[in-house]
């Protein structure tokens, strides 16, 4: 989550605009990174019927577009192990 710090110093406020959206290209599946999941089967998502592998391959495939931008941000991740309910 963010948190007010103060104004910033380095940027002029003329300097600060809003971001736009810029196209990626198509992501496409790239050579497996060796990293071993455990229980690839083991449905995560029981609404969309998503399982553990099939969400470790999209992040694979997506993290060349993602990972610039999340790769230096803290990201937090909470187990479920019962389910989210």
């Amino acid at each position: 989550h963010s948190s007010y710090l103060g104004l910033r110093e380095d940027k002029k406020p003329e300097a600060v605009v809003i971001e736009t959206e810029t196209p990626v290209a198509i992501a496409a599946p790239t050579e497996r990174s060796g990293i071993t999941i455990s229980h690839r089967e083991r449905v995560i998502f029981a609404e969309g019927k998503l399982t553990k592998g099939q969400l470790a391959d999209y992040y694979e495939i997506v993290a060349p577009i993602m990972l610039p931008w999340a790769g230096s941000r803290p990201i937090s991740l909470v187990r479920c192990p019962q389910g989210r309910s």
